[in-house]
């Protein structure tokens, strides 16, 4: 008996499902009524991203992850990918119409949610440009 596997590369983009699903999350979230712990507010945005692993000097150690925002703040930023997060440091490039920034997140979290993984980044710094 023969088993194939197939192993698909991830594109630079997420894929529409990853977008879709993200966008019912926060659609269909119940908002929290207990006291606020953060620091700063939290705003829902989904929104696609390239996060490439970096070490502790910002040296890429993986190849572009396509991933999508659930959540930012100035502080922390949530992130739902297809696969599995096995990194803790990530550089995350997000675009805004014309301006982009780079910033490194520290993965404090990860959990499966539905058919995709979610994780909870700190933002401990912001970078000029992506490692390589």
């Amino acid at each position: 008996m023969s088993c194939i596997i197939e192993i698909r590369p991830l594109s630079q983009q997420p894929l529409p499902s990853l977008i879709a699903f993200v966008k019912r999350q926060i659609r269909n979230a119940e908002v929290y009524a207990g006291p606020e712990r953060r620091e700063a507010l939290r705003r829902s945005i989904v929104m696609p991203v390239i996060a490439q692993p970096i070490d502790e000097e910002f040296r890429a150690i993986g190849g572009p992850l396509a991933m999508v925002t659930r959540d930012i703040s100035p502080n922390g930023i949530g992130l739902v990918q297809e696969e599995r997060l096995i990194y803790d440091r990530l550089a995350i490039r997000l675009a805004f119409s014309e301006e982009v920034a780079v910033l490194v997140g520290e993965v404090h979290w990860r959990k499966p949610v539905g058919p995709f993984y979610a994780c909870g980044c700190e933002v401990i710094a912001k970078l000029d440009n992506m490692p390589e």
